[in-house]
């Protein structure tokens, strides 16, 4: 009988040892889904932790359902000390990009600018080096709206080809003084545009690299190097269509309109104050009513009796896509600056001749009778000195 019990009481115990070892593989199951949420989780957070919660993020402009978007880009050195400004414009119905480059050295202290820093630079770099400052300076002097900004130390363009094994040569630093010792404003264009092309194959090349900012560690050093208040979802969203990845439409890329000028002892560039107006109307304001180039005809007359001139400026706005009705000679030859004239309205065709004509007074004379929107009457000062050389003064002449 004791034999039959004992034989009775195994099947307890073996049954005792599978809920154990089924508790131990419960047990095993519970810890690796805990440590693959954990690793999940915190891939969400830091996916949701780039985008700044700094007060200066309300100091932006609301932008939802927006006609347009101004995205200010700072450029700062390793010191914190701001190199240069990159405004980018979009239009999203017209599928239009436009970017202004401004540097540091840029001086505010203008008739009528009510900022108590004298340059660009002192506007963020002073004090705590807040975007506060510098969002402000921006929307007050150049009359436009910002609605997302990015903040960048030069540092990031070298550190991080190294960490993902690419090569790309983003010279951020030099482009300030590539574009401001260009001697015209086409090899300044130039310059801007190959430096953009550099900035898109980084891009690209991270993308390639690692899915864009898929890992923790590499997201770590981008967040500690990059200041914004977009989410990392957002900032993909956005540097695809600002670096020109979606674009199908066109890209703008602009200059300040500037005279370098030395204050106590430092260069810095003042802004011709009306021509910058007419550029941030046109590429970033929502408030400008935009004509196509093709609809807008325009009559080039020659007031500087240099020969071939009104056809020279004739043929530089074909290209730019103005219809062209007529050539010839102005009533004189004693122009010195050239002269953009409003013939019909609306203004802003006027605005847009304006702003392939350089250096060029903006008039108002409406007559009905004209069969060009806009008159330009090219001036002196439309050449530099070396195309004054190449170019014989005759009379009566177009």
């Amino acid at each position: 009988m004791d034999y039959l019990d004992k034989y009775q009481k195994k099947p307890k115990r073996r049954k005792k040892a599978k809920i154990k070892k089924k508790r131990i593989l419960a047990l095993f199951v519970f810890i690796i889904l805990v440590f693959f949420l954990g690793v999940g989780v915190r891939y969400m957070s830091t996916g949701r932790t780039l985008e700044t919660q700094g007060d200066w993020v309300e100091t932006l402009a609301y932008h939802d359902d927006y006609d347009y978007r101004n995205t200010l880009v700072t450029v700062v050195n390793s010191n914190n000390i701001l190199e240069y400004i990159m405004i980018v414009g979009q239009r999203p119905a017209d599928d239009d990009l436009s970017y202004m480059f401004i540097p540091g050295e840029t001086y505010l202290d203008t008739p009528g600018n009510e900022n108590d820093v004298e340059t660009l630079m002192e506007s963020y770099s002073g004090g705590e080096s807040s975007p506060n400052k510098l969002i402000e300076t921006v929307e007050e002097y150049f009359k436009i709206k910002v609605h997302d900004f990015i903040k960048v130390e030069t540092v990031l363009f070298a550190g991080l080809p190294e960490e993902l094994g690419f090569s790309v040569d983003v010279d951020a630093k030099a482009l300030k003084m590539d574009i401001l010792s260009a001697e015209t404003e086409q090899a300044q264009i130039e310059r801007f545009k190959d430096f953009h092309g550099s900035i898109t194959d980084f891009y690209l090349e991270t993308k390639d690299k690692m899915g864009f900012f898929n890992q923790p560690r590499i997201r770590a050093i981008i967040k500690h190097h990059l200041e914004t208040n977009l989410s990392w979802d957002g900032l993909k969203e956005h540097l695809d269509t600002i670096t020109g990845e979606d674009l199908t439409g066109k890209a703008n890329y602009l200059t300040l309109p500037s005279e370098e000028e030395q204050v106590n002892d430092r260069v810095y560039l003042l802004p011709k104050m009306e021509e910058m107006s007419l550029l941030v109307d046109q590429y970033f304001s929502g408030e400008v009513q935009y004509v196509e180039e093709e609809d807008i005809t325009v009559e080039v007359l020659n007031g500087c009796g240099l020969e071939g001139a009104a056809t020279k400026v004739a043929g530089l706005l074909e290209e730019k896509g103005f219809q062209i009705v007529r050539t010839g000679n102005a009533d004189n030859f004693d122009y010195q600056s050239s002269q953009v004239i409003a013939r019909s309205e609306p203004l802003e065709a006027r605005n847009q001749v304006a702003l392939e004509v350089k250096y060029a007074d903006l008039l108002v004379d409406l007559d009905s009778s004209s069969e060009a929107m806009v008159t330009v009457i090219v001036g002196e000062n439309f050449f530099d000195d070396e195309e004054l050389d190449d170019m014989d003064e005759h009379d009566n002449t177009d």
